[in-house]
């Protein structure tokens, strides 16, 4: 059976909500930090599909917010806690060390700003 690996803090994947960002008949698994997706990937391999939030702590959502206001970029190197951002970064790197194509993906962040950030990233490494 495919898995579906779903990044979010909050929004739960097996919601009717959100149960529509990823293939049906999928296994999936519910990752909340930057440390469970790396560790989920490090110990079962790639999933077929990973769903992407962005967003994964408050000070995100604070500095998301204040990019709007000031129209500054998001400040991924001042984060104390890593981001939705920083987990894409991490699976390209996994990704170019193992020889394997990123998985399927999806992104599913209400950020704007990171959403336009997180499929540039990824879209560039695919």
């Amino acid at each position: 059976m495919n898995k579906v690996l779903w990044l979010a803090d909050m929004r739960d994947p097996f919601s009717k909500d959100f149960n529509t960002w990823y293939p049906t008949g999928c296994e999936v698994y519910w990752v909340k930090t930057f440390e469970e997706f790396t560790s989920w990937i490090t110990t079962n391999g790639l999933p077929y599909h990973i769903c992407f939030d962005h967003d994964l702590y408050d000070e995100h959502v604070e500095d998301f917010y204040d990019s709007i206001r000031t129209g500054k970029n998001l400040k991924y190197d001042e984060y104390e806690e890593k981001c939705g951002y920083h987990c894409a970064l991490w699976l390209i790197e996994y990704c170019n060390k193992n020889s394997k194509p990123l998985p399927k993906y999806s992104i599913h962040t209400f950020n704007s700003k990171g959403r336009i950030n997180l499929r540039k990233l990824l879209e560039k490494h695919k």
